[in-house]
């Protein structure tokens, strides 16, 4: 039965992935405000926040004032770097997703073998596509989420040919938040990088 249906146009403004990504990086962006908003009122609030007596099995005591303002700071610290490690992770959540969708539709990008294979029955019943080509499309997609920056937009562009210029000229800024979160996520702990300096950025 003949069909209007244009795989390549979108039948609404953005995409499922998209709008889910937006979502979540509005719910990272105020866990970030609330707690740079906060910040100084918490750090002076030690006299207003009823603390347990010390005990055996007691946490959370702090003994003064400056032992709470100490703890706050590391508070900001590790929400600061954790956001930083989140949004890095949701963006390659959404790459990943993408990328698998425009693989499912048209698995002839990946393997001209694929040529004629109806796409559409396997974005509307995942569960019938066959393994192998599953597992094709998942190994292509993480291409994109693995290594530097420059290489997966290499690998992104032998598949689709040139990226915007627009997109290109994020290698930069990417790469950089990728070097920070692999520094947090790995180290954590260990060295004095750990600190905010090379977060200051997040501020904007």
């Amino acid at each position: 039965m003949p069909t209007n249906f244009n795989r390549s146009q979108l039948p609404l403004a953005t995409t499922l992935a998209r709008q889910i990504s937006r979502q979540n990086l509005h719910n990272l962006n105020n866990v970030y405000w609330v707690g740079e908003r906060s910040h100084s009122f918490l750090r002076r609030s030690f006299a207003s926040i009823p603390m347990p007596a010390p005990a055996p099995g007691v946490h959370g005591c702090f003994r003064d004032a400056t032992a709470w303002q100490e703890g706050t700071d590391d508070f900001r610290v590790w929400r600061r770097q954790h956001v930083l490690i989140s949004i890095a992770s949701l963006l390659e959540v959404y790459v990943k997703s993408a990328a698998i969708a425009s693989f499912s539709s048209k698995p002839d990008l990946i393997d001209r073998s694929f040529s004629g294979i109806d796409s559409i029955e396997y974005l509307k019943f995942p569960e019938r596509e066959k393994s192998h080509i599953k597992t094709l499309i998942n190994d292509r997609a993480d291409s994109f989420t693995n290594g530097l920056w420059k290489d997966r937009f290499r690998r992104m562009e032998i598949i689709f040919g040139s990226l915007d210029q627009r997109i290109n000229d994020l290698e930069g800024g990417l790469q950089s938040i990728q070097n920070i979160r692999n520094k947090i996520a790995h180290a954590y702990g260990t060295v004095s990088y750990t600190h905010l300096r090379a977060h200051e950025t997040l501020r904007h």
